[in-house]
């Protein structure tokens, strides 16, 4: 049993000491499994959060999800044998918080709810700050998901004064990038690019170059929102270097996705098109169904300023399958605001009036979405020659499955 321990710390260390390359790291992982395996067996719970924060970052980077749910389910057996409540509840709490950021991987949001659930009612009763922390930054990244950015800020900051108070460098850093996101989200984007800045300068002198492009590629978005393309352009090269031979492929497709966004931005929508089709392939090996969803949408987007009406509706359905599948409401709003200027090129007006209604009223929807939907009952009001505001009152209170049903029955651009 000790020499099997001496293994498990080994293997631990083996891995600690190549952090910084995920692509070696991932040759190692079998021998991580061992460890985690001999580890929560024997009960070495010293040990034990390291290998459960490496697996989850590892599983994370190469999109196993699912192997990441089978050794979380493992681990909430063995530990289930533990006598001594507290710490038996500080490290299930911790796995089912791993299960909850896996689940939220997959796109399974519901069950991402469930088992956060589970872990605060285990918090709850304990002193426990560092999972306390840990599980609001992933509350926060749910509710960011579904929509509800002042709540995902809320949790974000409740955490970062836990992480300052427990003087933990690491989380802190962690948790002021999902601040910089959900302000972004909101249209707060002096505040935001404040702390990408620290949190670049941050990433960059602990030499965690991966978590430093991300933030790059998350600094360029918002200034490809401020219709600095050039600027963000420069951001995302920076961050690819940073991470060229790393093995960072979770990065790579979001630094790929915000150049084909800056590419879309400067109205060359022949390349931006290409690059969205390229980040799909990318995205569909690492089987990323939020992700897979957002690149479906954006070629779609593509083809219709192209006004290839065939391969958009062809992608604008697909996305919306994905979407509702996995109950992303934020992204079916998106989809709407482009089935939306489908529509309205092929002057269907009634059909696009409903969906801008869906989008303008629908409180999980995104500001810069909802922005884009006025912006087009502008361009409506102008093409019909007469104010809309009654008509978008008297469409505001629509269940989106009724409109669906509804748009269905009258043949319309969904089928």
């Amino acid at each position: 049993n000790e020499l099997s321990i001496r293994f498990a710390h080994y293997y631990i260390e083996l891995i600690n000491n190549q952090n910084k390359d995920i692509s070696l790291q991932l040759k190692y992982i079998n021998n991580i499994r061992k460890a985690w395996s001999i580890l929560s067996q024997k009960q070495s719970l010293d040990r034990l959060e390291p290998v459960l924060a490496r697996m989850e970052y590892l599983h994370t980077s190469a999109g196993q999800y699912a192997e990441a749910k089978d050794l979380w389910d493992e681990s909430l057996e063995n530990l289930a044998k533990l006598k001594e409540a507290k710490q038996k509840n500080r490290f299930m709490a911790a796995i089912l918080n791993a299960k909850a950021d896996t689940s939220i991987s997959m796109g399974k949001l519901t069950d991402a709810e469930q088992y956060l659930a589970e872990c605060f009612n285990l918090l709850e009763p304990i002193q426990a700050p560092k999972q306390l922390t840990t599980a609001l930054s992933s509350s926060a990244r749910l509710n960011w998901i579904q929509g509800s950015h002042s709540k995902a800020q809320k949790l974000l900051e409740n955490a970062l004064t836990i992480a300052k108070d427990l003087d933990d460098a690491r989380q802190k850093t962690t948790i002021m990038h999902g601040l910089a996101i959900v302000l972004r989200e909101q249209n707060k984007l002096s505040e935001a690019k404040h702390y990408y800045e620290q949190i670049i300068a941050m990433y960059l002198a602990s030499k965690e170059y991966s978590n430093a492009a991300l933030a790059y590629n998350n600094l360029a978005s918002l200034k490809l929102s401020q219709g600095d393309i050039g600027a963000a352009q420069t951001d995302i090269k920076t961050g690819l270097e940073l991470i060229e031979g790393l093995g960072a492929k979770r990065t790579e497709v979001f630094l790929n996705m915000t150049y084909a966004g800056s590419l879309y931005e400067s109205k060359d929508y022949s390349a931006a098109l290409l690059a969205f089709e390229k980040c799909l392939e990318l995205t569909q090996a690492l089987n990323d169904p939020i992700i897979i969803c957002l690149a479906l949408n954006m070629i779609a987007n593509s083809h219709i300023k192209l006004e290839d009406h065939q391969r958009a509706l062809k992608h604008l359905q697909k996305a919306l399958s994905l979407a509702w599948s996995i109950e992303l409401l934020p992204r079916v709003l998106a989809i709407f605001l482009s089935f939306a200027k489908l529509a309205y090129q092929e002057s269907r007006f009634e059909d696009c009036l409903r969906l801008i209604a869906q989008v303008i009223h629908n409180k999980a929807s995104k500001e810069e979405t909802k922005t884009e939907a006025i912006e087009l009952k502008l361009r409506l009001e102008q093409k019909l020659e007469q104010p809309l505001d009654k008509k978008l009152k008297e469409l505001s209170n629509n269940e989106i499955e009724s409109i669906i049903i509804d748009l269905l029955a009258k043949n319309s651009f969904i089928n």
